[in-house]
């Protein structure tokens, strides 16, 4: 996939997912990006009624998620990103704004299953005739601290 600018970044080590000459580019999804912190929080009030309790999760900042929808990706651009996860059997090193912060980060993530409703499908072939519309996967971060 050639972009001048990518959404996020993926490589198979740290140092390729921050060069962005040498990273795997993610097409920029359209409107409706979910970004997401997940952390919980396990406490319970002791008989001074404070709060004594533990985070669970990658504090500071919690586990990011990316949940991506392109509402067009043409097929190589969604089977290039789909052929580049599966060879790093589905773990890598990412690249990413992080909404919550406003700040780049790179961490290593796995992703979700690829989701695509079948449309103008080739007959002939089995394959689509340009591209997939609504195409979804989503990103996850292992949870390492930064």
């Amino acid at each position: 996939m050639q972009y001048d600018e990518g959404f996020m970044y993926l490589g198979t080590t740290r140092a390729i997912a921050d060069n962005p000459q040498l990273a795997f580019k993610l097409p920029p999804p359209d409107d409706g990006v979910i970004f997401e912190s997940e952390w919980s929080f396990e406490g319970q009030r002791n008989g001074l009624v404070e709060l004594r309790g533990t985070f669970i999760g990658n504090v500071p900042g919690g586990i990011d998620k990316q949940n991506c929808t392109w509402n067009f990706i043409t097929k190589d651009n969604w089977w290039g990103m789909n052929r580049f996860i599966n060879s790093c059997q589905n773990i890598f090193w990412m690249r990413y704004f992080n909404h919550n912060i406003g700040e780049w980060r790179t961490k290593r993530f796995y992703s979700g299953n690829p989701r695509t409703p079948l449309r103008s499908i080739n007959k002939s072939t089995g394959e689509p005739r340009i591209g997939y519309s609504n195409a979804s996967r989503n990103f996850i971060d292992l949870g390492e601290a930064l």
